[in-house]
Formats: structure tokens, C-alpha cells, sequence
């Protein structure tokens, strides 16, 4: 098994049927509970953010969790999936779709979480009608800790949501969309925040290519001298109040002067 490969900590089948379904195991058990986390249309039924016709739309989101019986224990989650198009009962626009979940932020298991949501997203009609993750799953016993867990969403709002579309560059190099849910990720500006990739190209979307990728590395390499230069501003102050503390000691140090007579 790879290393990304044992890294995954949980996975999820989700689809709208009357309302939206979710199945999870290990360390998504408890997803059931808090279907937000895969919900993909917006207010009023906005369905702009679902695939069209047969496309498969990739995603990244964060979520946060609390454990039940200790709920100062928690902490965050990256989910990695695709989703797929489809009609829910009452043939209104609805989708279905799967995530892999792994630690928050641990990029090298991108990949091998991307290649099984792909996989998984093959298997969800048959999951979701078993009503159970049980026939997929590998984390059953983690999964009954987990279903203890209360989840919360991050990076709700406007703008918390990039939008990306596969170019003719990721066309040819299909490693291409991993690289940029990494390289988005691993940004402090984007950390918590949600990406889509479609296929084609959809309004506001930006292209995955090598532009993209090199604007990431970029910004993280402002990030890094940024945090650089704050450690240097600190040291410089608290030094100079070292110098100011221990200027002040000798001062007092020394001895006075003896009063003349008078």
C-alpha cells in the first residue's frame, strides 16, 4: 500500500434522492448527521456549482469535527472527491458522488485520495442502495468512534469557493489536478478554502495549468518571507528590550553619589 494510500482515514458516498443521503466510514461515520459537508447546491435550489450532463467535477473541502464524549478533542479534516450529475425522485437536478477523507493539510495523500473518490464514485448507486458503507469500507471498527464525531464546515460564504476548469494542459498531464489541490492547499490564504475543478471551462473559472501551479508556489514563497520577516521584526524588538532591561539594572547598580557639605 503507499503511503497516500494508508493516509486515508475515511470514506463517503453521497446523492441526492429525497434530500441528500450520505454513507460514511472511518473517520466520516458520523457524516450522516451533517450532510452540509457534501452539499453542493446552493440556496433555493442553485445547482451552477453541479456537473453538467456526464462531466465529473472534482472537489476539495475542509470540515472541522468534535468528538462527542470529549469535545475539547477535534480537529479538521481535508475531504478529496468528485461528483457526477444526476436527477434526484422528484427529477428536479441533483447529483451524486464520493470523498475520501485524510488528515487536514497532508498533501502527500492527495493523489492516492483523488484516485479512490474516482474509483468510489463508480460504486455510490450501489452503496446508496444498500443504505450501508459496510461492503466498501476498510475502517469499520474505526468508523464506530467516528460516528460519535459532530462535524462543522469551513470555508462557507462568498468567495470561499475557487472555481477551476481543466485546460488542455491538464487534459495531457492528468497529474496536473492533484498538483493544484496541493499547491492550493498548502497556501495559509487558501487553507480552509473550498476548490472545485470542472472540466470545461465555467464563468470566473480559471484554467489548471502550469501558470497556475507556478502563481501558488509563488505566493507561498511571500507567505514564507512574510513569516520570516515577522520572526526577524520580534527578535529585534525583544532584544531591544533585553538591552533596555538590562541598561535600566546596571543603572540602578551603581552606587549613588555622596552629597557634598554643605
Amino acid at each position: 500500500m503507499s503511503q497516500g494510500a494508508s493516509a486515508i482515514l475515511g470514506r463517503c458516498a453521497f446523492a441526492t434522492v429525497r434530500g441528500l443521503t450520505v454513507h460514511g466510514s472511518g473517520a466520516l461515520a458520523g457524516l450522516s448527521g451533517f450532510p452540509q459537508a457534501v452539499e453542493f447546491r446552493g440556496r433555493g435550489g442553485d445547482d451552477h456549482a453541479l456537473p453538467a450532463g456526464h462531466e465529473q467535477v472534482v472537489f476539495r473541502r475542509v470540515v472541522r469535527y468534535q468528538e462527542s464524549t470529549a469535545p475539547e478533542r477535534g480537529g479538521r479534516l481535508d475531504l478529496i472527491g468528485a461528483l457526477v450529475r444526476r436527477l434526484d425522485a422528484s427529477r428536479r437536478a441533483g447529483y451524486a458522488g464520493a470523498c475520501v477523507a485524510v488528515a487536514h493539510r497532508d498533501l502527500e495523500a492527495y493523489a492516492a485520495a483523488l484516485d479512490e473518490a474516482q474509483e468510489l464514485v463508480r460504486q455510490v448507486d450501489e452503496v446508496i442502495a444498500e443504505g450501508s458503507a459496510a461492503r466498501w469500507s476498510r475502517e469499520a471498527r474505526g468508523g464506530r468512534e467516528a460516528g460519535r464525531r459532530r462535524f462543522a464546515f469551513e470555508g462557507r460564504g462568498a468567495g470561499r469557493v475557487l472555481w477551476l476548469h481543466r485546460g488542455t494542459a491538464a487534459e495531457a498531464d492528468p497529474a496536473l489536478v492533484p498538483e493544484v489541490l496541493r499547491q492550493m492547499a498548502w497556501l495559509d490564504a487558501y487553507a480552509l478554502t473550498g476548490v472545485l475543478i470542472f472540466p470545461a471551462a465555467r464563468p470566473g473559472s480559471r484554467a489548471v495549468d502550469s501558470d497556475l501551479i507556478a502563481g501558488c508556489r509563488r505566493a507561498k514563497q511571500q507567505e514564507i518571507e512574510g513569516v520570516e520577516a515577522g520572526f526577524r521584526a520580534e527578535f529585534e524588538r525583544r532584544l531591544a528590550e533585553i538591552e533596555y532591561e538590562y541598561q535600566a539594572a546596571t543603572r540602578a547598580a551603581e552606587p549613588s553619589s555622596p552629597r557634598g557639605d554643605d
